[in-house]
């Protein structure tokens, strides 16, 4: 028989042939490059593989450093998670989705050091609409951030009563809080006190919005702290 396959394929493809003969049963003996084998009751021809693929190329190990550390970033952000990860497959976890969104937020060098773009991490997934115009400023002696979103009014996609939320990250501590700033329909200036342990240097931030009933959100907003 003609094998069309390249010999990379032929290392992982295991060629089986189901087989009644008087001359080869219960028989469990190799034959050239087949070997045969008794499972269930029945004959089993199978080609022998020769070279195995290589299970440990530096793509696989850049994935490998990628992956723990989205997983930690994911059970860093819960709450946040909860609130922005609406709009996802049903069969995925808010954490799970997270990690899948956020792949190339993770870069690996062929060192395999790593470092994580935080301006790119995605919290939230919708349609919903953010303001273009938000900031936050920090006051480092009193450890605080101050969140200020002007009122808007959009005609697609938002409403007065929509709810914005802030979630800072402390990248040391690998913590974060999530909260309520405002609605839509109000000029919002919310001040948030930082944690005596944590650190203004490794804060960074989020915006997203979603609607009255939680079942919609925005896409992530990362805002410079000044």
């Amino acid at each position: 028989m003609k094998n069309n396959f390249d010999e990379e394929q032929r290392a992982i493809l295991i060629l089986m042939a189901l087989f009644k003969s008087t001359a080869f049963s219960k028989m469990q003996k190799s034959f050239g490059n087949l070997t045969t084998c008794r499972v269930k009751g029945m004959n089993i021809v199978k080609e022998k593989v020769d070279e195995v693929t290589n299970p440990n190329t530096l793509k696989q190990q850049k994935q490998r450093k990628r992956f723990p550390t989205l997983v930690e970033l994911a059970g860093a952000l819960p709450e946040a998670l909860s609130l922005g990860m609406k709009r996802r497959p049903q069969n995925n976890t808010p954490e799970n989705y997270f990690v899948h969104l956020n792949r190339k937020a993770v870069e690996v060098t062929d060192e395999l050091e790593k470092a994580v773009d935080y301006e790119r991490l995605v919290l939230s997934q919708g349609n919903r609409m953010l303001p273009v115009r938000m900031s936050v400023t920090k006051d480092t002696e009193a450890g605080t951030l101050t969140f200020t979103i002007p009122q808007t009014n959009f005609k697609q996609h938002a409403a007065p009563d929509d709810v914005f939320y802030g979630v800072v990250l402390e990248k040391g501590w690998l913590q974060s809080e999530c909260v309520e700033l405002g609605k839509r329909s109000e000029d919002v200036a919310y001040t948030w006190t930082m944690p005596e342990e944590w650190s203004m240097d490794e804060l960074e931030v989020y915006v997203f919005v979603t609607s009255a009933d939680g079942k919609k959100a925005s896409k992530t907003r990362h805002l410079k702290v000044s």
